[in-house]
Formats: C-alpha cells, sequence, structure tokens
C-alpha cells in the first residue's frame, strides 16, 4: 500500500496529464483542501497549487443535520420509537456526528440494517447503540482524520489525550492540555501545543470554545471521539 503523500503525489500527476492533453476543456476542479490546513501536506506537496477561489464548508447546524437523518428514515419508510422525557433517536444522531454528512449517513445506514434485520420498520434505541458499534468497530470509516494523527507524533499523543481524558461531548481546560503535553510529557513547548491544537482545529479532529474560565479544547465528533478512546492507547 502506497503511503498517503505518494498516492497524492501520483494522483495529481495524473490529473495534470489529463488537464494538460485535454487543454480543449474548460475544467472546474471541486476537491476538498485538506492540505491546506495541514502545514505537513503543504510540505510533503510544494507542487500543489495554492491560488484559487475556496469555499468553506462546515457540518450541518443541529436543524439541518436533523432534517437530513428524518428525511433518510422516513424516505426510506422507516419510524424511530421515541421515549417520552428522553432526546429522541434523531438528536442523538445529530449528537454523535456533529452534523457530519458522511456520518449521519453512515449511522442511518446501520440503523435501517439493524431494524431490517430484525424484520421491523420501527428503529429502536437498541438499533442506534448497535448502528453505532457497527460504526466503531470500522477503522476505515475514520481515516480521513486519522491520517493526520501518525504514530508517535505529538499530534497523536495531544488528541489521544483529550480523548482520554474526558467522555464524549466534554471538552478538557486548554491549560490542562498544555499541562499534560509541555510539562508531564515535555513532548512540545506551550507555542507549539498551542500551534498544534489550531492545526487540528482546523482539520476537525479538534474544536475549541471559550466559557467564563478561559479557553477548552475538545474533540467535536463524539463517534470519532469514542473510535480514538476505545481504538488507541493515550
Amino acid at each position: 500500500r502506497l503511503p498517503a503523500a505518494e498516492r497524492k503525489r501520483r494522483s495529481l500527476a495524473a490529473l495534470q496529464a489529463i488537464m494538460s492533453t485535454h487543454s480543449f476543456i474548460r475544467w472546474l476542479l471541486v476537491v476538498q483542501d485538506l492540505y491546506l490546513a495541514d502545514p505537513r501536506i503543504q510540505a510533503a506537496l510544494p507542487e500543489l497549487p495554492y491560488s484559487f477561489t475556496q469555499l468553506e464548508v462546515r457540518h450541518l447546524d443541529s436543524p439541518h443535520a436533523r432534517s437530513l437523518i428524518r428525511t433518510l428514515m422516513i424516505q426510506s419508510g422507516y419510524r424511530l420509537e421515541h421515549k417520552g422525557g428522553e432526546p429522541d433517536l434523531f438528536d442523538r444522531v445529530v449528537e454523535w456526528t456533529a452534523g457530519n454528512p458522511f456520518f449521519i449517513h453512515l449511522i442511518g445506514r446501520e440503523l435501517i440494517n439493524s431494524a431490517d434485520a430484525g424484520g421491523r420498520k420501527l428503529i429502536a434505541e437498541a438499533d442506534f447503540y448497535q448502528a453505532v458499534n457497527v460504526v466503531l468497530g470500522r477503522d476505515g470509516e475514520f481515516s480521513h482524520f486519522a491520517e493526520h494523527l501518525a504514530p508517535g507524533s505529538p499530534r497523536r499523543a495531544l488528541a489521544t489525550f483529550v480523548a482520554a481524558a474526558c467522555e464524549p461531548g466534554e471538552s478538557l481546560p486548554l491549560p490542562a492540555v498544555i499541562e499534560e503535553m509541555v510539562h508531564r510529557r515535555g513532548l512540545m513547548s506551550i507555542a507549539d501545543t498551542r500551534r498544534t491544537i489550531d492545526v487540528l482545529e482546523r482539520l476537525g479532529v479538534l474544536a475549541t470554545t471559550r466559557d467564563a474560565a478561559g479557553r477548552r479544547v475538545a474533540i467535536p465528533i463524539s463517534l470519532f471521539h469514542k473510535w480514538l478512546k476505545v481504538t488507541w492507547e493515550s
């Protein structure tokens, strides 16, 4: 299997060859620009273009994410069980995916598969946990984030520390992360820790928020947080 950087180089070379031999076509190239967020990819692929129109596409907000999973279920003829006084399963899907359409579709498909296995059109709470466990068991579903966390790297150490030190949906005070990375492990300086957090935030691995006490660090997608927690050691 080719390393990620080598696969990118070969893909880029093939694309450039096609475009140069078909110059009569007006090309519109739409790409995922993660390499703009990751300085290591930029350094590994200096031949990539860096001057073009950028459109930032964020995760869906809660109403639209809920609408997406609800539409997937209803159009397929399925109903979701709802227990009074508890968040319904639509809300749980939104909570665990943080509005990421890719993960919404993954969970939605596994909800349907679980109900189908029982010969039902009513999706129950047990189907939700089954769907989450099935997705957690497929490491490849998280490669979009994991490929930026090389084994033995400070990035990986930081992300896995956050995953291990709090539960999905929770966050840590920034000073606690700095204390762990700088003073306890000696992996980075304070400035490097802050820069690493900023890069991982641009990559979608981490998210930062502020409260009355200051800046906090979290893994925004609970599904990815749980995968890190159960798959990688901190």
